[in-house]
């Protein structure tokens, strides 16, 4: 622009004086001296001198003036370069700290994941043992024990299970009827083994299970029947009265064993039926484990007393 500028006044300045810019010396005019002719060569060359140092100082502030801008312009461009950069790093690290948070929750997922499919399988195996124990409750007395200690085991592992998904304290209010349920196991398993061996010897003497399935099927007509008979022995002779009163003796208390026992297999049935429903109502807040605390000690306490009374009536 100031070169332009620069020639434009040039040109104006050489249509009105007439005067040469392409050279240093001026056009000769008739008459004129050659005084006269240096002195309008002077004069032309001060204009020209004088329009070049204005055109230099106007290239001169055309210079500052763009340095000027150009360092403002970069100074501009260094401190959004800065915020950018302070920018990019924030959001480096936000994006470090919700990936790090991302894996914790993942993390957290795939263990609650896992619980939950164990839980299932554990479920599953319940489900399948119930449905195995519904298909053969009517299984021979002899195999009672095997069939409750297996159902007992399950249930007890169940039971542990289940609470420890949901609140590790119910384990500790709840053991003591895990362990009566043990005691209650290893008392039917005894008792069962005594059965099964006076089952033999009556075998051995003659007897077949039908026989004493029939005898605890009319209990009451063969009692009296039994009664009579033995009167009629005491009178007939000492040793039939003996061996006679034994028998029946052996066998009204194997009969009644086996009663109590087909009791005890039915009671436990329907303690396992329960603490599958309270293990499902504790669910639902405080109030269900109180109300389930409360009923496993109530539960601990007549079992207590049942077995003593059964020990003292073995005994």
């Amino acid at each position: 622009m100031g070169m332009q500028i620069l020639q434009k006044r040039i040109t104006l300045e050489r249509n009105e004086s007439g005067l040469s810019f392409d050279g240093s010396i001026v056009s000769e005019i008739e008459g004129e001296s050659e005084i006269d002719r240096l002195k309008r060569q002077v004069e032309h060359d001060k204009k020209v001198l004088s329009a070049l140092y204005k055109e230099l100082e106007e290239e001169k502030n055309a210079s500052t003036i763009a340095v000027n801008q150009a360092m403002a312009m970069i100074t501009r461009i260094q401190e959004e370069k800065a915020t950018l950069h302070m920018e990019s790093l924030q959001c480096l690290r936000m994006m470090e700290e919700q990936a790090e948070y991302d894996m914790e929750a993942l993390q957290k997922t795939n263990d609650l994941l896992a619980e939950k499919e164990k839980e299932v399988q554990d479920l599953e195996e319940e489900l399948e043992f119930l449905q195995e124990k519904a298909t053969g409750s009517k299984a021979d007395p002899s195999e009672a024990g095997c069939a409750e200690d297996s159902a007992s085991t399950s249930r007890n592992s169940f039971k542990e299970k289940q609470v420890e998904g949901s609140n590790k304290n119910i384990i500790t209010g709840n053991s003591s009827s895990l362990f009566e349920f043990e005691d209650e196991q290893s008392y039917i398993t005894q008792s069962l083994k005594k059965l099964k061996r006076k089952l033999h010897l009556f075998s051995n003497n003659g007897l077949s299970l039908e026989s004493i399935n029939k005898y605890s099927g009319d209990k009451e007509n063969d009692s009296r029947e039994q009664n009579s008979e033995v009167g009629v022995e005491q009178n007939g002779g000492a040793e039939e009265k003996s061996s006679s009163s034994h028998q029946e003796l052996d066998l009204d208390s194997l009969v009644n064993e086996v009663s109590e026992l087909s009791q005890k297999l039915e009671a436990l049935e329907a303690d396992q039926n329960f603490l599958e429903h309270s293990i499902n109502s504790i669910r639902y807040g405080e109030e269900g484990l109180q109300f389930i605390q409360e009923i496993a000690s109530h539960l601990k306490e007549l079992r207590k007393i049942g077995i003593q009374q059964r020990e003292q009536i073995t005994a």
